[in-house]
């Protein structure tokens, strides 16, 4: 037996079909609209991630350059007291040398005593120790000169070490500040 379908089912088997097609596109169609509703919502959440991420490394960078501006700045501080006090040092060395400088211009004053025999003696001495007393006082002010420039630049040294100290702890990895 031969199975025939009536004509008149033709049109609406063919409709319902098309009806069915067009029903299982719209369901596929939905459901490609909410993958891509989860993909831009998941492309909002790791956008907002990484503007957190960002905005809490530059609050870190932040603390960070506060931090080693204050460290600077308590490092330059010192260093100004150490210098002033350096400067102290040597003007009172300076005035411990003009004091040995009058001592020795005293010593070696022509101080000639009535009833001495040889003058031309006692003057080539006075001459000898009026010079040796220059140039011990001249000798004692290179010397303060010196321990003065070696000081200073002693100072100078440990402030520029500290520097890099502070320099470097600034540009260490983050994870340290934290």
């Amino acid at each position: 037996m031969k199975f025939s379908i009536p004509s008149w089912i033709w049109p609406w088997g063919v409709c319902a079909l098309l009806v069915l097609a067009l029903a299982g596109q719209q369901i596929r169609v939905s459901g490609l609209q909410v993958d891509l509703a989860r993909e831009r919502q998941a492309v909002s959440a790791e956008e907002a991630r990484r503007t957190s991420a960002a905005l809490a490394f530059q609050q870190l960078l932040d603390r960070v350059a506060a931090a080693h501006a204050v460290q600077q700045q308590e490092s330059e501080d010192a260093f100004n007291e150490k210098l002033k006090t350096l400067q102290r040092d040597r003007d009172r060395r300076a005035d411990d040398n003009q004091r040995l400088r009058e001592q020795i211009a005293t010593f070696t004053a022509d101080d000639r005593r009535p009833g001495e025999s040889d003058a031309a003696a006692l003057q080539r001495a006075t001459d000898r120790l009026q010079l040796v007393g220059r140039l011990l006082a001249e000798g004692a002010e290179l010397v303060n000169d010196g321990i003065g420039i070696v000081e200073r630049r002693d100072l100078e040294v440990g402030r520029l070490l500290e520097q890099i100290r502070t320099d470097r702890a600034a540009c260490a990895p983050v994870s340290r500040w934290q």
